[in-house]
């Protein structure tokens, strides 16, 4: 089995402490309507204080959450829904006291879940999973990580394409979550531990990967040839490629690959701010435009005023009576009077 690529989103901003309002803002976000489920995975029996497995696999159903006419639903299940109403019925106390029946029943007295939440489709081609503050946004990336990798040792205008269209796929998906920075790793080999150790803290877990610590601490790399390994593989951001920055030396690999997204919301704020400025121009031209319109018509008004004003002093001036009479003499020879 070939080692996949996977994505860690840091720092998400999802409500993930209330279930409902989780589920609500997944769909709005996603605009795919959600069915919130959890696992029926204990048994507890108060009388006896007895705590036991439910044989088979069982979904509850919460709620359903739309935001289309669609009859496709994502499926969101909660981890700990379970375990933390057993927690707060029971209380902690009684229930350490309980007989466990199983080999993981135990588990119900932990404080935590790995991940909180896992986001499902009816394909079952996406598997989003959900933690305190990081996300595994799941970007099916087609070649695996050989195929990933070696396409940064070239900067063809095909790997750059396929590199560029990854990227804004994972861009998207990491900033729907409110993601502002992502980890690019292998699942498997000694960066499989980063992906191991998504209940981090968002700092922690990016301190753990740029440290080389996840080396230190596996089991996969023979001792000796640790060493070797560090000096070969190399911690890139995803920018680097795109600026024309990286270089690569014979025997060098690339292991992790850091993207804070700067550069795209640079172009994009830049953008953005060509757009406002570009509209603030087009009103301004607009009210320009008005302001000489109106201007032009009042003193059009004013004009015509002022015609109609002389036009009527010259009509009474005429026709007053403060003007003499005409008085018209015809000779006597006319023959007006004959």
């Amino acid at each position: 089995m070939g080692w996949d690529v996977v994505q860690i989103g840091l720092r998400h901003n999802l409500p993930v402490h209330d279930p409902f309002a989780m589920a609500k803002e997944v769909a709005k976000r996603m605009n795919q309507n959600v069915r919130l489920v959890y696992r029926n995975e204990y048994k507890y029996d108060k009388d006896n204080n007895v705590v036991s497995e439910v044989n088979g696999y069982e979904l509850i159903e919460l709620g359903k959450f739309e935001v289309n006419n669609s009859t496709d639903y994502l499926q969101m299940t909660v981890s700990d829904y379970q375990k933390k109403h057993i927690q707060e019925s029971v209380g902690i106390d009684n229930l350490r006291k309980a007989t466990f029946v199983g080999e993981f029943t135990d588990l119900i007295l932990s404080d935590d879940s790995f991940e909180l939440y896992e986001i499902e489709d009816n394909e079952e081609t996406l598997d989003i999973r959900i933690f305190k503050e990081n996300v595994d946004i799941d970007v099916n990336i087609v070649g695996r990580w050989h195929w990933w990798e070696e396409a940064f040792h070239s900067l063809s205008q095909k790997n750059q394409e396929w590199l560029r269209n990854y990227r804004m796929q994972i861009y998207h998906q990491a900033k729907m979550f409110g993601c502002q920075e992502v980890i690019i790793c292998s699942d498997q080999g000694p960066t499989e531990l980063i992906y191991d150790n998504m209940d981090y803290s968002a700092d922690n877990l990016k301190e753990y990967a740029c440290s080389f610590q996840y080396l230190k601490d596996t089991n996969l790399v023979e001792k000796y040839k640790k060493e070797e390994w560090r000096k070969n593989a190399r911690h890139i951001t995803f920018s680097s490629y795109f600026q024309k920055q990286l270089e690569l030396a014979d025997g060098d690999f690339i292991e992790v690959i850091f993207d804070d997204f700067s550069d795209i919301d640079n172009i994009k704020n830049k953008i953005d701010d060509e757009l406002i400025q570009g509209c603030k121009r087009f009103l301004d031209d607009m009210k320009r435009v008005e302001f000489e319109k109106k201007k032009k018509e009042e003193e059009e008004r004013k004009a015509s005023k002022e015609r109609e004003a002389r036009r009527k002093y010259w009509a009474q001036q005429l026709y007053s009576d403060k003007h003499q009479t005409m008085t018209i003499i015809i000779p006597e020879d006319s023959k007006l009077k004959k």
